[in-house]
């Protein structure tokens, strides 16, 4: 799904792209440099199309290897924006040496046979999760009739829940792919001497959510295996139902995977700005329409994560209803029962770990105003005091259908 979505139609660079742009003149401290009439200078529109805003002082990496005259891409190029989008999805950590430039655009490629090859592929994921929900309806169906242990009853009703939040979650992924902060790290590598550290910050965070999101997938699809030898499902192989319920499960962990990213970047983003405001020589003014576009990035990315996040908890509260309703009283029934419980603990523990990501953003944004605080401004003690209040009245945090997600929420769940 990431190979699908990751090689597609020429990215728009954002209009907040001003925000990650450093001062020039500054300390070591400037990491965004917001107003916009400063990009006059450092930018131009390509000259081909007029489509694509780039800098004309920075190099394209990686180079445009051309395009085939029938519309079909290089396959060296095409490896290239893969491999960048994977480094820019936290998949394979970034090199050294390109600090410099990590934070430039892939190169694209123009032709209709391409674009409709790409549409075409990636609406294989949704065949396959449609058939998913349809060969567990079915096998419910059969188990309904043959009246079989209920145990193994509600076991199938799991696979429905599992198949149809992967089916849901197949149509939910495109719009976090399509977000700016998921497809570009311009935000990321700003600021001299701080570049290294938010670097060494990011392949950490990378780490961790690959492992939860590929641990997520082998315990869930181990303990579905070890479960299936005591299913008998007519008219499908063993290999063809478990490869099905295998790929709902891959479709849930790279669901909490884009979740995850997302609020890691946003983090990250409050971080870069509390540095900047300690080392920034700007006014009042010019620090208050930073937080200003810096709070309506919050909430563009925070609204684009809704869906993806209720989803989750959907499917793992609709899980453990069905667990718990699970007969338990003898032998085969509990056994049953911890195979049904060992499957959806690790959803459960996975959404959990996305709704805490999502409760740290709004905790730091809530201890950008202690940081306001705490240094020593140019413009005196009531603007600071100004500014502070600002930041404080502003209710910047991560919303998720017009609900704060905050510790509190996280320690009630």
């Amino acid at each position: 799904v990431f190979l699908f979505n990751g090689v597609r139609q020429p990215l728009r660079v954002p209009a907040l792209s001003s925000l990650a742009r450093e001062t020039q003149a500054g300390t070591q401290g400037a990491a965004f440099d917001l107003p916009l009439e400063a990009q006059g200078e450092a930018e131009d529109w390509d000259s081909e199309d007029g489509s694509t805003l780039r800098s004309a002082s920075r190099r394209e990496w990686p180079p445009a290897r051309g395009v085939d005259p029938r519309g079909a891409l290089h396959v060296e190029e095409l490896h290239e924006r893969a491999l960048f989008r994977l480094k820019s999805w936290g998949v394979v950590p970034w090199d050294d040496e390109e600090l410099d430039s990590m934070e430039e655009e892939p190169a694209r490629g123009h032709g209709f046979l391409a674009r409709l090859v790409l549409r075409l592929t990636r609406q294989v994921p949704r065949c396959i999760g449609a058939f998913a929900v349809y060969s567990s309806v079915s096998a419910m169906a059969n188990a309904v009739d043959a009246e079989e242990h209920r145990a193994l009853i509600f076991l199938r009703m799991l696979d429905i829940v599992i198949a149809l939040g992967a089916l849901a979650g197949l149509f939910v992924m495109p719009r976090l792919l399509k977000h700016e902060l998921f497809r570009s790290t311009r935000y990321l590598v700003t600021g001299y001497d701080r570049r290294m550290k938010l670097r060494e910050a990011w392949n950490l965070g990378c780490i961790r959510r690959v492992v939860l999101a590929i641990g997520l997938w082998l315990v869930t699809s181990l303990l579905r295996f070890a479960a299936e030898w005591d299913m008998a499902y007519d008219g499908m192989p063993f290999s063809l139902r478990w490869s099905l319920f295998s790929f709902c499960t891959l479709v849930l962990a790279s669901l909490s995977y884009c979740v995850e990213h997302l609020g890691w970047e946003i983090a990250m983003l409050i971080d870069a700005f509390s540095l900047h405001c300690v080392h920034s020589k700007k006014d009042l003014e010019g620090l208050t329409e930073d937080w200003n576009v810096l709070q309506a990035l919050l909430r563009h990315g925070t609204c684009t994560c809704g869906a993806a996040i209720t989803l989750l908890f959907a499917v793992a509260s609709s899980g453990l209803v069905v667990v718990v309703l699970a007969p338990k009283q003898d032998g085969d029934a509990r056994l049953h029962y911890l195979w049904a419980l060992g499957i959806v603990t690790p959803i459960a523990l996975t959404a959990c770990s996305v709704l805490a990501t999502c409760a740290s953003v709004t905790e730091k944004c809530r201890r950008v105003p202690a940081v306001v605080n705490s240094m020593g401004f140019h413009f005196g003690m009531e603007d600071r005091f100004f500014f502070a209040s600002h930041i404080q009245r502003s209710h910047t945090g991560f919303f998720v259908k017009e609900v704060l997600i905050n510790g509190t929420v996280v320690l009630k769940m």
